[in-house]
């Protein structure tokens, strides 16, 4: 049995703990291991700051013993795969949290006492895009935070800051509220970036494609059933129950990433390029600014449908009851 996987059962048994699980995780060389039983967790190892705990000062030889499990139920997971896990669960959350308001802001905003249709549809995109218009100012900002705190402290104020706007947008009364709160979580989103710089940064380069592949799936899945999710929501609750429950499912999120996402973060003291250096040092310069503009122009032409796609619906079944949901499921579609 390795050497790690001794002080690990040997710290476990020092505190009366059976062994059940042993995890061991490498990041930058120092091992991490932990075991978990019936609530009870033990870590045993080094920090990246070279900083080793109690446990880690345990050198006796110990085997398993009768009647343990460890012997037989080792699970070696390195840290990154356990952090794209709950990453990847909170980016799926977050996905079917952020879509499924989608359809039913035009019926919000007339739930408001807008009637005309134009209105609606003038209102609607503006309540729709100035959540991306903000979130595309903020992103570097975070991004820079990040760098100087870790990708950790930006996973939980994007995740809690969301549960919190969106669930007080169960409480708008009127249209500029709405759109003011809507700026507001253009302001603190950034929960599926951070997530993406962290495991980048944490996983080798033989899965990082793998693992950011994974990762990306999340969103993608979360988008997709989530305008069918509040749809169906909507028309069985009520439409500000469904920003209740998107908040509720932020908060999952931030539940989730505050106990089991894990980050030794060591801030590494470097040079800041300019704006101008940044360029230059882009190897392919053409192919990025085709790329970036033919990404932009697909988005702009996905995205601009979407704040009128729930008023043509309504012109379309004119006494429908079923809005909400036929909305939902057209836009997962």
């Amino acid at each position: 049995m390795p050497e790690p996987f001794q002080l690990a059962i040997a710290a476990a048994r020092s505190h009366g703990i059976p062994v059940i699980f042993v995890k061991l995780a490498f990041r930058s060389g120092a091992p991490e291991i932990s075991m978990r039983n019936k609530g009870f967790s033990v870590y045993a190892g080094a920090t990246d700051r070279g900083e080793s705990d109690p446990f880690s000062q345990i050198h006796e030889s110990v085997q398993p013993l009768p009647g343990e499990a460890d012997g037989k139920e080792v699970l070696v997971m390195p840290l990154w795969k356990r952090n794209m896990i709950f990453c990847w669960f909170g980016m799926f959350v977050t996905g079917v949290g952020m879509s499924q308001i989608a359809p039913i802001i035009p019926l919000y905003i007339q739930h408001m006492g807008v009637h005309s249709s134009a209105s609606i549809a003038r209102l609607s995109g503006w309540a729709f895009g100035v959540t991306f218009i903000l979130s595309a100012v903020f992103s570097p900002i975070w991004g820079a935070a990040a760098d100087k705190v870790g990708r950790k402290p930006m996973l939980l104020r994007a995740s809690l800051g969301m549960a919190v706007v969106i669930f007080c947008m169960g409480f708008a009364t009127n249209v500029p509220v709405l759109i003011g709160l809507r700026l507001l979580q253009g302001v603190i989103t950034g929960y599926s970036t951070a997530c993406t710089a962290m495991i980048a940064a944490q996983t080798d380069r033989e899965h990082a494609g793998w693992a950011l592949g994974t990762l990306s799936t999340a969103n993608v899945s979360g988008g997709l059933l989530g305008p069918m999710i509040g749809g169906f929501m909507a028309q069985s609750f009520g439409l500000r129950y469904v920003f209740f429950i998107t908040g509720a499912l932020m908060l999952v999120a931030f539940l989730t990433t505050a106990f089991f996402v894990k980050e030794s973060f060591v801030r590494e003291e470097k040079r800041r390029l300019e704006m101008g250096g940044i360029w230059s040092s882009i190897p392919e310069k053409g192919l990025t600014l085709t790329l970036f503009v033919t990404f932009f122009i697909l988005t702009v032409a996905l995205y601009s449908a979407e704040p009128i796609l729930t008023v043509y619906m309504t012109e379309l079944a004119r006494g429908s009851g079923h809005i909400a949901l036929m909305a939902g499921i057209t836009f997962s579609a």
